[in-house]
């Protein structure tokens, strides 16, 4: 379960993004990227370690605002990708267009194709460039590129999620509650500016096992 809250804690803007995993073996509480508790279950933890949830319900106490409870769905709609297989995943009509990348903690140089677009590359853990098509001085296979650096990335147990957030106002890149690196679109960002991506391709390079792209929609859960 993933459960957004108003808070001046280490969050996500004026939100605290926890992510609650819970398992017959354990529970975990994380909180950008990082593990604030576990505790393991054993024979003497009875419903905890031999049961399975097939409802979750809510209390709150001393707030009169909503918070917000997703529950996650490990059936994946992620998609594998890789230097053999590349992904090609429909993108619904959204006003902001939403990718979250599995990658391995190391950092894996790829690619997302944004079609009729441009693309959003990440080199490395710490830079990457935004492409938009017909944009300014059309000198770069007929658009512009923007190389940019950003804060590291922060590791999840074996791996990063990068959320990817685009719209024809800008591209935000997010990784553990933290935003990485914003781009903003203006008249001169041609078809970053005014065009809606209607599908997404991948690509990668110097790295043999999968990645994981996830195409949000309307139905899916809140991503940190």
């Amino acid at each position: 379960a993933v459960v957004s809250t108003q808070s001046t804690g280490l969050g996500d803007g004026d939100n605290i993004i926890l992510s609650i995993e819970r398992s017959t073996s354990a529970v975990t509480i994380k909180n950008a990227g990082n593990v604030l508790y576990t505790q393991n279950f054993g024979e003497n933890d009875a419903r905890c370690s031999d049961t399975i949830a097939t409802q979750v319900k809510t209390q709150v106490w001393n707030y009169e605002n909503d918070l917000q409870l997703a529950v996650l769905d490990n059936g994946d709609d992620s998609v594998p990708f890789s230097l053999a297989e590349r992904a090609q995943v429909p993108v619904p009509d959204r006003a902001i267009e939403q990718y979250v990348v599995k990658l391995p903690c190391d950092g894996v140089w790829f690619k997302l194709f944004l079609v009729g677009v441009g693309h959003i590359e990440i080199f490395s853990k710490t830079s990457g460039n935004i492409f938009c098509k017909e944009a300014g001085a059309q000198n770069w296979y007929g658009g512009q590129k923007t190389d940019f650096t950003m804060d590291g990335m922060t590791c999840d147990g074996d791996d990063i999620y990068l959320l990817i957030e685009r719209s024809t106002s800008g591209v935000t890149i997010k990784n553990a509650g933290n935003v990485l690196y914003t781009q903003s679109f203006g008249e001169n960002d041609a078809r970053c500016s005014d065009t809606r991506s209607t599908e997404v391709t991948t690509q990668v390079w110097n790295y043999e096992g999968n990645l994981y792209l996830t195409v949000l929609n309307e139905n899916s859960s809140c991503w940190n």
